[in-house]
């Protein structure tokens, strides 16, 4: 989340992060100080997701919370129609995954999750090349993934949270489902 947060900050213009949500206070606070010193903007520190949601001056939200709660979580930001993004996996568990991509449908709120190789302008530049059809039809695509640093990672946070990447740019990259794995 803190990345996030010094991303936003550091390098999209006009945006400003307005408030911030951890259960870590003094992490949260020492946030605080930094973005509000490069930016000028005052940031709230808010004691729960609901009181981050609830606040006028968020327009947005970014969900960079712990696996099992990106459910909860996101339909805090739908119910409150606020724009969000959200980590991925949008839940660790099918059925959840299921009902809160339903209570998304029907808000109409925008929610993306967070899918950026297909913003990437190599890979937006490998579809072109695809989309060409000048090299014939894909019939494999071999991806590999180097994480800098992957501290406490178990297989399955792996597959949730690192090889759901080559999943979502295999369907994007060739506008295909998969039908089976």
């Amino acid at each position: 989340g803190a990345g996030h947060a010094r991303y936003l900050t550091e390098h999209v213009n006009g945006a400003t992060v307005t408030a911030l949500f951890d259960l870590d206070g003094p992490r949260m606070d020492s946030l605080a100080k930094e973005l509000s010193a490069k930016s000028g903007a005052a940031i709230s520190q808010h004691a729960s997701v609901q009181a981050l949601v609830s606040d006028a001056n968020v327009d947005a939200v970014i969900i960079c919370s712990p696996d099992g709660l990106h459910p909860e979580h996101l339909e805090l930001c739908v119910k409150a129609g606020k724009p969000t993004l959200c980590e991925k996996p949008l839940a660790p568990r099918l059925d959840d995954a299921k009902k809160i991509a339903e209570i998304v449908k029907a808000s109409g709120v925008p929610v993306s999750l967070g899918f950026m190789r297909r913003f990437d302008p190599g890979y937006i530049q490998l579809k072109k090349e695809i989309q060409s059809g000048k090299y014939g039809e894909v019939i494999q695509i071999r991806a590999v993934t180097r994480n800098v640093s992957s501290p406490g990672a178990t297989t399955a946070g792996m597959i949730f949270n690192s090889a759901v990447h080559e999943f979502d740019i295999a369907r994007w990259l060739l506008e295909e489902e998969f039908t089976t794995v």
